[in-house]
Formats: structure tokens, sequence, C-alpha cells
């Protein structure tokens, strides 16, 4: 990869680790397949409640104790993310729009970026412990 390409990179993601430019630089794009956590500082884990929309190309969630979780264009959007092997097995894994009302332990990053799909959400929150999930109701 070129030192344009790093530049555009680095004004791009000015938080990624060093070591995940470097691994970029000379495995191209690939090297940034993994947990977002491996290329990004994260803030300690918490204890995080709200809506989870999962969708196709989609994994939006709202830290919120409202019945709804829709993207905003001048607002925060959040990327919900787990681990391989930890999403829950009743969870359609292509992304069906379900939402949910989840409960769990998880690191946000640290630092605005763009996460996710398409690059749509400025955080990405990785899930180290699921501790509820239930679809919303409908009433």
């Amino acid at each position: 990869m070129g030192e344009d390409e790093i530049a555009l990179l680095r004004e791009t993601y000015p938080a990624m680790t060093e070591a995940c430019i470097e691994a970029v630089r000379f495995q191209g794009f690939e090297a940034m397949n993994g947990e977002v956590d491996q290329c990004f500082p994260m803030q300690p884990a918490r204890r995080w409640k709200g809506i989870w929309v999962n969708e196709f190309e989609g994994s939006r969630f709202c830290p919120t104790s409202r019945d709804t979780c829709e993207y905003s264009d001048v607002g925060e959007n959040v990327w919900l993310s787990f681990p391989t092997g930890r999403r829950p097995e009743d969870v359609d894994a292509h992304g069906d729009g379900t939402a949910y009302v989840v409960e769990f332990i998880g690191r946000r990053t640290r630092d605005p970026a763009n996460f996710g799909h398409m690059g749509m959400s400025n955080h990405e929150i990785i899930v180290d412990e699921l501790t509820s999930i239930e679809p919303v109701r409908s009433d």
C-alpha cells in the first residue's frame, strides 16, 4: 500500500493503532477484518442496556429506554458487534429487522470514527457478555 493511501487511512481513522496501520500497509485492508478492538482504543467494559436492531447489513444500538432505535443524521449512531461464537443462536444471523431489548457488558470505541457497514456508525460496541435479550413487544 502506498504512502498516499496510508495518509488517507490515518486521516479517516486518526485513532487507529500504529500496529494496525502497519499491518494494513503490508497486508492490505484485509488486515482490518478482525475485531474492532484489535485496531482501535476501547473504553473500559461497562453495563449497557437499550434497543438493538438486527438488520441486513446493519446492527444498530440505542442505549435508551425508548422502544425504537433510528439512525440519526446529527446524533450518535452505534454499531453493536458480537465476537465470533457469542452471537445468540436464536437471532437471525443475516439480520431480519427485529428489534430487541438487550442488556450486556461491553466495550465501546473510545473515539468516534466510521464503524459498521459503509462506516455509517460513529462508534462500535463489542458485546463481551450478553445478560439478557428479548424482542421488543409491539403492544
